[in-house]
């Protein structure tokens, strides 16, 4: 699991976490796509899921806190995992980093 601001930034991973820097690149990169939705009209999607040929996937979820972009990101491998997947750790994690206003 990785946070990273939306430019791609690493905050913060899990011991587990390889590539962390390359997740968190990627995970920027889906920030600005969901962006763009909005420029287009269309709602702002909150979560991206892929699934590599490897059966490796990857969810993203964007978040704000003190209008500072985030996204929480974790790899799994097997099925593709609900787009919920990261509510648990993200309802964890936004009273923190509402408490410590982080500047990334």
């Amino acid at each position: 699991m990785v946070l990273g601001d939306a430019e791609g930034l690493v905050l913060a991973s899990s011991s587990a976490t390889e590539d962390a820097d390359r997740l968190a690149a990627a995970a920027a990169a889906c920030s600005s796509l969901a962006e763009r939705y909005a420029q287009l009209g269309i709602p702002v999607p909150q979560t991206f899921v892929a699934q590599d040929r490897v059966r490796r996937a990857v969810v993203h979820r964007m978040f704000s806190v003190h209008g500072e972009r985030y996204v929480l990101s974790v790899v799994t491998f097997g099925p593709p995992p609900a787009p919920q997947t990261l509510e648990v750790a993200l309802a964890a994690l936004e009273p923190i980093l509402e408490r410590e206003r982080w500047c990334t």
